[in-house]
């Protein structure tokens, strides 16, 4: 091979893995948090709206289990704080060669 092709090669490897890199860092830090975000609204809306919040946060609760049966993300905790619902989760980003990203995150709804 010639040293022309054999570094056309290896800057095309190397492109290949940072967009790669890219696309799991916007996955681990922008989707998979609109992703529960999303089940967290979308729990929302299956809560009646005629009853009152002591109410509406068991209901919610009960819901939310359900959608989190069907998620794959291991939930740290999900309760209520006051009229808030949190949501936090810890997450690894597994990286080859480089050390592995440990994140946590934290989500809140308000429920009235």
């Amino acid at each position: 091979m010639k040293r022309g092709k054999l570094g056309c090669l290896l800057w095309v490897t190397l492109a290949v893995f940072i967009i790669l890199w890219g696309w799991k860092l916007v996955d681990f830090y922008i989707i998979q948090p609109a992703t529960v975000k999303k089940g967290m609204n979308e729990t929302s809306d299956q809560v009646s709206r005629m009853q009152n919040t002591a109410a509406k946060q068991v209901e919610y609760l009960s819901v939310w289990a359900e959608w989190e049966r069907t998620c794959d993300i291991p939930f740290a905790s999900a309760i209520f704080q006051g009229d808030s619902f949190v949501v936090e989760w810890e997450d690894t980003l597994h990286v080859p060669v480089f050390p592995s990203i440990v994140h946590s995150f934290r989500l809140k709804k308000l429920v009235q």
